[in-house]
């Protein structure tokens, strides 16, 4: 709480001004003005102020991955996920963890799991963040088959990554419909 006194008149507006500029900081979770005349009969305020929960430390545990590896920086650098200093609520550290779950699938591991622990940091309102991953066993393909209409010729699986048997990604998947569009255009076979 900070108690602000000045010779200045009593007025609903400044006020106002001055909570508006408190939230502008966007640190504030909440503001209360208190006032209450004092003996000399002028107006005392109390600002009593709740900052808002900051991460200063975020940390990603990754459990071991059987198939395509999965490191911390690949997380922490290509996602959109809570960093050091933002502003943490339930809402922005569940967003978080549903983007590290659609990178996950996008990597094959559609099992996986993510949860996430604040911890208190030295500083009230400072706390440190971790969220554990645990990958789970990586999808398999059970079979490949590519049909085109209008296609005579067998096509060729050996040229392409996804295989029987083999991990499953949306980059190999992604990759390999480049490959048989490359295939289908050097064959002359396109559509009108």
């Amino acid at each position: 709480s900070d108690v602000c006194s000045s010779d200045l008149r009593y007025s609903t507006p400044r006020i106002r001004d001055a909570i508006e500029a408190l939230y502008g900081t966007k640190r504030l979770d909440t503001v209360q003005v208190l006032a209450s005349l004092n003996a000399a009969g002028s107006v005392d305020l109390t600002f009593e102020l709740k900052r808002k929960i900051q991460a200063q430390k975020v940390d990603i545990e990754i459990g071991k991955t059987p198939g395509d590896p999965v490191k911390e920086e690949d997380l922490l650098f290509k996602l959109n996920i809570v960093s050091a200093g933002a502003v943490v609520t339930d809402q922005t550290l569940k967003s978080s963890a549903d983007e590290i779950l659609d990178y996950m699938r996008d990597k094959g591991y559609y099992r996986s799991e993510v949860t996430y622990e604040k911890r208190p940091l030295e500083f009230g309102n400072d706390v440190g963040v971790t969220f554990r991953v645990s990958p789970n066993e990586p999808a398999r393909v059970s079979n490949v088959t590519v049909t085109i209409d209008g296609l005579t010729t067998p096509f060729d699986l050996k040229v392409l990554k996804l295989e029987q048997g083999g991990l499953y990604s949306r980059d190999r998947l992604l990759a390999d419909q480049q490959k048989i569009r490359d295939v289908l255009r050097s064959q002359k076979f396109v559509a009108p």
